[in-house]
């Protein structure tokens, strides 16, 4: 049996976006792909941040500072997202303009 070499990165799927984008579909299709996308990855790093910081005051009996700081991580991860989001919409409409990068 010979022997061969396994790939060094295995492949990652394309997001949904991008097949959008490479199928050449309607920018609405694209908008909404994008919203869906961003709307799951924003409840899980703004609710997971402040349900531990809520279970963290329980556990310690500390009024609300955990809970407060889980609300400052999670308002930053979201802001992460969001700018995250905004630089591929940029990409996708600097390339349905037709120019490539």
């Amino acid at each position: 049996m010979k022997k061969t070499k396994a790939p060094n990165k295995a492949p990652s799927p394309p997001s949904k976006t991008k097949e959008l984008v490479a199928k050449g579909s309607n920018p609405g299709a694209v908008f909404m792909a994008m919203v869906f996308d961003m709307s799951w990855k924003l409840i899980i790093v703004f609710l997971v941040p402040v349900l531990l910081g809520n279970y963290l005051d329980d556990h310690f009996k500390v009024s609300y500072l955990y809970l407060l700081l889980g609300f400052a991580i999670g308002l930053a991860l979201a802001i992460l997202v969001v700018y995250d989001v905004y630089k591929k919409a940029s990409e996708v409409q600097y390339k349905d303009n037709g120019n490539k990068k």
